[in-house]
């Protein structure tokens, strides 16, 4: 089995954002908090990466879920310009309210993909994130981290 050598890879890491909710295109009524964390940042192929979910839900706009994605991008470069693929590796998606009562944890079993550092090409950068997206009764909307 492979593991990840590279030191900063074994940090965990947090992110938190807020998105203010807009109700009748301009009266605001409240504010969504998500707070991510993950144990560490650098996983291989098989492994689970465990990404732990707290929203805190300050608005009147009723969630009615949440989806997960792990996505890889592409960007190759030129002289000239450069060009940005994604794919979506990976979707999880968890409905209900029951989320936003207590903390969620989303498992992601990471799949055979393309290391993120290619050894002698300056002209393709592989990258990977993670994105979370809140989905409301109004509209689909969504926190990118």
């Amino acid at each position: 089995m492979f593991r990840c050598t590279i030191p900063k890879a074994a940090l965990p890491t947090q992110s938190i954002k807020s998105k203010p909710v807009f109700r009748w295109f301009c009266c605001r009524s409240g504010l969504i908090t998500v707070t991510l964390y993950l144990d560490r940042t650098g996983y291989v192929a098989g492994e689970t990466i465990l990404l732990h979910a707290d929203v805190d839900n300050q608005s009147m706009t009723t969630l009615l879920g949440a989806t997960v994605f792990l996505i890889e991008s592409v960007d190759f470069h030129t002289h000239n310009k450069s060009k940005t693929y994604e794919r979506v590796l990976c979707e999880q998606k968890r409905r209900g309210r029951v989320f936003q009562e207590v903390p969620q944890v989303f498992p992601i079993v990471v799949p055979t993909m393309t290391p993120y550092y290619l050894h002698f090409c300056d002209i393709i950068d592989v990258s990977y994130k993670i994105e979370f997206r809140l989905i409301d009764s109004e509209s689909p909307s969504h926190l990118k981290l």
